[in-house]
């Protein structure tokens, strides 16, 4: 039994699950599931680094081995998103503002995708609102990321790219502040440069908002300072609503705003819920569908193993013709294969968890299984029958 597994893996696996809501509960991006479809996603702190940086020297052993490639695939290469954001850091750090501009203009109208649905144009923004080791990194070299920012912001002033990057980049640097812990942990003096930073951010989109171009990610920042400033759902909506208008497809509007409905953020048990059946019938068709999951899955980092399908009142199968429909459309990456295959475990469905193994096979991502035993007690598990 799929329990029986979980009880066997108890502590490592609450430990897992422990730091994994610690860091979602912290980290000011949209979603942990979708392994980048979302967010931070994943909201997961991945390292990555530009080997042409002039942070470099705040690398560790393993950054280095993550050389920038505005090519790599994501169907194959577990790495490719970092590869992508850290070709665009280092445009940055060499401050290629015409190339960014020209290549962010480029996936924006052409809603360019990895495989697996992942938007370039927001790994893009990830590239450039973040240093390498976003998450040990010195408060100079966020400075350094910010200064760049700023200066593109002068040398083009009317560059959505440049504005919208400079806020997201204040929006990463609120959260650095604000550390990982829950807000009854968090230190005294984090608050302000909190607070002070969502405010800079605020201002710099508003800014933003007056020039003639328009960008889907404008709206995904201001949602993501929204929450951590506590609006109402009103005047949410009225962001959210204006930027899925705008770009219909970019789904991580959808998981960001599923965040800020949970309980723990703005919202009421059920309503996220609520709001993932009603996107799916309001896109209605495949994208509906696939809306369906990318809300779904970016939300089950939030819940211990089985209980996102006991403590919820989310469809399994609904999710599974997501996964589906969005493998159909845009293939699938390596990353988001791992992460979907553990949360089909999780539904204790043993046979169609063996056919995503058999699709993985020796490409297991640490990100997902937190370490290869978990990885192969899994494996174990699946194949035990059913």
């Amino acid at each position: 039994m799929f329990t029986h597994l979980s009880q066997s893996l108890a502590h490592a696996r609450w430990s897992q699950t422990i730091l994994g809501v610690l860091l979602l509960i912290c980290v000011g991006s949209s979603g942990c599931g979708l392994g980048g479809l979302t967010a931070l996603s994943r909201t997961k702190a991945k390292k990555v680094a530009a080997v042409t940086s002039e942070s470099t020297n705040q690398l560790s052993a393993p950054d280095v081995n993550i050389v920038a490639d505005l090519h790599a695939d994501a169907a194959t290469d577990l790495h490719a998103y970092e590869k992508y954001g850290a070709q665009i850091r280092a445009y940055l750090d060499q401050e290629k503002f015409d190339e960014i501009d020209r290549i962010a203009d480029a996936v924006r109208s052409d809603k360019s995708r990895f495989a697996g649905g992942a938007w370039k144009l927001h790994k893009l923004y990830k590239g450039l609102s973040e240093p390498a080791n976003s998450r040990t990194a010195a408060d100079d070299v966020w400075e350094l990321q910010i200064s760049h920012l700023k200066k593109w912001t002068l040398t083009k002033p009317e560059s959505i790219t440049a504005r919208v990057a400079l806020a997201d980049a204040y929006v990463s640097y609120a959260w650095h502040a604000r550390g990982n812990g829950f807000a009854s942990k968090v230190r005294e003096e984090s608050w302000k440069p909190f607070a002070d930073r969502l405010a800079m951010a605020e201002r710099v989109l508003n800014d933003a908002r007056k020039l003639k171009a328009k960008c889907p990610h404008w709206h995904l920042v201001m949602q993501i300072v929204a929450k951590g400033q506590g609006w109402d759902l009103q005047r949410y909506n009225r962001i959210f609503e204006e930027g899925a208008a705008l770009e219909p497809g970019y789904h991580y509007l959808y998981g960001e705003k599923a965040q800020y409905l949970l309980p723990r953020w703005h919202g009421e048990e059920g309503d996220w819920e609520r709001f993932a059946e009603e996107t799916s019938r309001r896109l209605g068709g495949k994208l509906g569908s696939i809306m369906y999951y990318v809300i779904a899955t970016d939300l089950a980092c939030y819940y211990k193993d089985r209980e996102f399908f006991t403590d919820t009142k989310i469809s399994w199968p609904k999710v599974k013709q997501g996964f589906a429909d969005l493998d159909q459309t845009y293939g699938m990456s390596l990353g988001h294969l791992n992460e979907f295959c553990r949360i089909a475990g999780q539904s204790g469905e043993k046979a169609y968890t063996r056919a995503l193994l058999q699709r993985i096979g020796d490409n297991w991502d640490p990100e997902a299984w937190d370490n290869k035993e978990y990885f192969e007690h899994y494996k174990a598990w699946a194949a035990s029958g059913d």
